[in-house]
């Protein structure tokens, strides 16, 4: 996944003698500027004393304790009390990047940002900055995002593009693992049998679809529950028919769901309980929601990349991306509110199929049973 991967570039810069620096946006910090600019460099700047933060930072060491505090008062101040709108924050730009640039000159800098999906819009805005000003230092700034979020999506977007369109940024879409690579993957963190290995592999990977943040919560469950076992030489593998759905994987689609609407979330609860896939014309069966309404609710669950869309040639459907994304709306819905939604969509469906219900008897069943 991705904090793999830019675990390993930052693995590989070290061995080259960069300085690489790790930063992180949190939820719980996503309004509060340059937040993970400030946890990439803090645990550096508290190491160098005084002198070397103004020798960084010509002009003004003031730069750096405006934006991050945490660092204690500065010993000159900036003077934005009669800077012209927007001139105390230009100014702080141009010194942060030129910061960067003379720490970078010292020892070629990687910097890398997790979750950027979480970061306030001044990082962004700072980050864009850097990219176009100090695109000659030898400086690389590795930011990672999920874009879960549209509205979030958008604000890292469009600094992007403008980087990308200058030959400054480049974007790397990480896509789901294979089979293959799941196969080698698991034959690489477990000494299993030939024949336990692929039967694993096959079962992860038909929960996970090769998400890596998946596939990693169920391989972590699996060991916690003993499925997976070691001795301390060889693994062993016990049924596989019990695969649940992990906590950490569960919290953080939640998450994802939090940001929906209310009739997002109910076009998604339906989905889960109609079945694996769906067209337009079943959802607005059972829904009974206006053309409209369910299009705008389809939409913005795309968009959140809950749910993908195809296109036969007659019909939208929907479906799921991930079986845990349809498993975790099923789990938050008690029994009672499992068997009355199940009924609303057997009724439903069995009015929609009409004169051809028996066709569907199994599909019926499965809901009216």
């Amino acid at each position: 996944g991705k904090t793999r991967l830019t675990r390993k570039v930052g693995q590989l810069a070290r061995e080259r003698r960069w300085t690489v620096l790790r930063g992180r946006a949190h939820p719980a910090e996503g309004m509060v500027p340059y937040a993970p600019l400030a946890d990439a460099l803090l645990p550096l700047l508290r190491d160098l004393n005084r002198a070397t933060l103004s020798a960084l930072t010509p002009g003004s060491d003031a730069v750096l304790c405006t934006m991050f505090p945490a660092l204690g008062p500065a010993a000159k101040t900036l003077d934005v009390g009669v800077a012209a709108p927007g001139e105390a924050r230009a100014r702080l730009y141009w010194q942060f990047a030129g910061f960067l640039g003379r720490l970078a000159a010292h020892r070629p800098l990687l910097m890398v940002l997790e979750d950027l999906d979480f970061a306030d819009r001044a990082s962004l805005e700072l980050l864009e900055f850097v990219g176009r000003q100090a695109r000659d230092a030898p400086l690389v700034i590795l930011a990672e995002y999920s874009g879960t979020d549209p509205k979030r999506l958008e604000w890292i977007r469009v600094p992007e593009q403008r980087l990308v369109a200058q030959g400054i940024g480049r974007v790397f879409e990480l896509e789901p693992l294979s089979l293959d690579s799941v196969s080698q993957l698991i034959r690489h963190a477990f000494d299993l049998g030939t024949g336990a290995s692929e039967r694993l592999s096959r079962a992860v990977y038909t929960w996970s679809r090769g998400n890596p943040f998946f596939l990693a919560g169920t391989l972590r469950d699996l060991v916690e529950r003993g499925v997976l076992q070691t001795d301390g030489t060889r693994w062993t593998l016990g049924p596989l028919d019990d695969i649940r759905l992990p906590h950490s994987v569960r919290d953080a689609v939640l998450s994802w769901t939090q940001a929906l609407s209310e009739p997002a979330r109910e076009v998604a609860r339906t989905l889960a309980i109609v079945g694996r896939e769906a067209s337009y014309e079943i959802l607005q069966s059972v829904t009974g929601a206006a053309d409209g309404d369910l299009a705008d609710a389809l939409d913005e669950l795309v968009r959140h990349q809950l749910v993908q869309e195809s296109q036969s040639r007659w019909s939208l459907s929907y479906a799921f991306r991930n079986p845990f994304l349809r498993e975790t709306l099923r789990s938050e819905l008690s029994l009672a509110a499992r068997r009355a939604l199940h009924a609303r969509v057997g009724r439903a469906l069995e009015a929609y199929y009409g004169e051809a219900r028996d066709d569907h008897a199994d599909e019926l069943a499965y809901h009216l049973g």
